[in-house]
């Protein structure tokens, strides 16, 4: 970590308070990541350019779903 070079210095300080956190699951990261930035002397990262929200899917319509349909009968017939 010494020598790379960090396009900006906050992802510098964002890597390693992932590498303190350990934790993999998401909702620990955003609860963890910006308490733990803080004890290593960093509390104005903003976590929003990290953290955004995911999109919700839109919803299929009946061509896709017709497709999607026409596509599992064709494996499960080539199962058969």
């Amino acid at each position: 970590m010494g020598s790379y070079a960090w396009q900006e210095p906050e992802h510098r300080v964002v890597y390693a308070a992932l590498r303190e956190v350990r934790r993999r699951d998401p909702r620990t990261w955003r609860e963890q990541l910006p308490a733990q930035a803080t004890r290593m002397g960093f509390p104005d990262v903003d976590w929003r350019t990290y953290f955004v929200p995911a999109e919700k899917p839109k919803p299929a319509g009946d061509a896709e779903l017709n497709e999607m349909l026409r596509v599992l009968k064709a494996l499960v017939a080539a199962r058969s």
